[in-house]
């Protein structure tokens, strides 16, 4: 199964069309990465899939692709909490 980056609305979809067994996979269209979860394969296509980091570091040089990850390197490296900006 393939996704190529499109909208897909999840809600009312039954579990079997946004989990697979162990043996199947949601393929990127693009790069052919595999995730068991749907919603896994649709974040990596908004946010990774020949991305660039797009969430920087005020303080350092540090940059990310997903905002949560930025939001981790913030409170753990600089000890600094919210709220601060991580555009």
């Amino acid at each position: 199964m393939t996704f190529d980056g499109g909208a897909m609305p999840y809600l009312g979809t039954p579990m079997s069309k946004l989990f697979l067994d162990a043996t199947q996979f949601f393929t990127c269209g693009k790069c052919q990465r595999k995730y068991r979860w749907k919603a896994a394969l649709q974040r990596h296509v908004k946010y990774e899939c020949g991305k660039e980091a797009q969430f920087f570091c005020s303080v350092c040089s540090y940059r990310a692709k997903h905002k949560s990850s930025l939001l981790r390197h913030m409170t753990g490296r600089h000890a600094l909490r919210p709220p601060f900006s991580v555009y």
